[in-house]
């Protein structure tokens, strides 16, 4: 298959919903990133990679760091992980508080907000550097030592991150964190444009584009995405 010249159609078919959506104002260094960038990559199993558009420009990965930790928790503690965060679907905003108070401390998945701070509370006590351990992982899979945490992002997320300071005190009233809510959150972050995608034994894709949804997912990533499926008829499904 030739996925350069599919990812150029890809890139033609979402032009018209790049730009739309709304960026995270709430986090100001989020909000000063121009909604009309768009970037998609992909690399195959054989380690061959294409890409268009804005596809080499850095961008923070925000929440697609949730999928990494969990990764290495689990590497490291097995099933263990699951006695303290389930594995069923929240149906209630990424950063909500509403079912933990009914659940005793129990976030329902690891990727709303509460689970992945234990994740990350759990890969603290294992590691003793969660952030450090992310990094360096990250670094290692890419090839790219380049890749490290944002300082201006970091600060920006700590000034404003009282809903995340809110989860993780919650649930260390109901003895679901061990380490210090303070070296919790610089490892866990919201929103930023990007998305991750694997069909297995084949490729994996990764499509960033600020402008978000509703949800908080990117409009034209996920566009981008459904765009990707119809023309190579590739899917998990």
């Amino acid at each position: 298959m030739d996925y350069q010249a599919v990812l150029h159609d890809v890139w033609d078919a979402v032009r018209p919903v790049v730009g739309q959506g709304r960026v995270a104002t709430y986090i100001p260094a989020l909000a000063a990133v121009d909604p009309g960038r768009f970037g998609m990559a992909l690399a195959t199993v054989d380690g061959d990679v294409y890409g268009v558009g804005d596809w080499r420009e850095p961008f923070s990965i925000q929440s697609i760091s949730k999928v990494f930790t969990l990764a290495m928790a689990l590497s490291r503690d097995g099933d263990a992980v699951w006695r303290r965060v389930g594995k069923e679907p929240s149906g209630n905003p990424f950063n909500s508080l509403v079912q933990l108070e009914y659940e005793h401390g129990i976030p329902r998945n690891p990727f709303i907000n509460a689970g992945a701070l234990v994740i990350t509370d759990r890969l603290q006590q294992l590691t003793g550097d969660a952030r450090g351990t992310l990094r360096d992982f990250l670094r290692a899979e890419s090839g790219n030592p380049s890749v490290d945490f944002d300082p201006i992002i970091a600060a920006s997320e700590a000034e404003h991150g009282h809903r995340n300071r809110a989860l993780a005190h919650f649930m260390a009233s109901y003895g679901n964190m061990e380490s210090p809510v303070s070296e919790v959150l610089p490892g866990k972050s919201g929103v930023g444009g990007g998305i991750i995608a694997v069909i297995p034994n084949r490729c994996g894709l990764c499509v960033w584009s600020p402008g978000l949804d509703a949800q908080g997912n990117s409009v034209a990533g996920m566009e981008a995405l459904d765009q990707f499926t119809t023309l190579t008829g590739l899917s998990v499904f």
